[in-house]
């Protein structure tokens, strides 16, 4: 008896682990990376930085399209330039002179977009 329920159970138990195996190596990745650069100093008075660039690339290197992604920098900001993926994307952003936030609609797979973002100073922005 004992043998009949080992031959009836182990198949199932096969079966069942192989299709989620299946269905977990089948599925889409998602892979969102950033890279932010140092902060450059552009402007020197008297030993003094008075501005500075910082660049923020973001890259969707993943299988599927990415959506709503959303951005905050926060710092003594002077200007932010937007450099799309493509140039009908949709994108709302708010910049004042002490945030930057912004919200990526849609970034397909195997593309980027980037931000450069001028500082008053020498600021690290978070």
């Amino acid at each position: 008896m004992t043998g009949k329920f080992f031959n009836i159970f182990w198949p199932i138990v096969v079966v069942i682990i192989g299709s989620y195996s299946a269905y977990f190596f089948s599925q889409d990745k998602v892979e969102l990376q950033y890279y932010l650069t140092e902060p450059i100093p552009l402007l020197l008075s008297n030993g003094e930085v008075l501005e500075s660039v910082q660049q923020l690339t973001v890259i969707n290197s993943g299988e599927v399209t990415i959506e709503s992604i959303g951005i905050k920098i926060k710092g003594k900001i002077k200007e932010a330039n937007l450099i799309k993926n493509f140039v009908d994307d949709k994108v709302s952003q708010s910049v004042s002179d002490t945030f930057l936030q912004a919200k990526y609609y849609k970034l397909p797979p195997n593309s980027n977009f980037s931000y450069m973002t001028w500082f008053n100073g020498f600021d690290y922005p978070s």
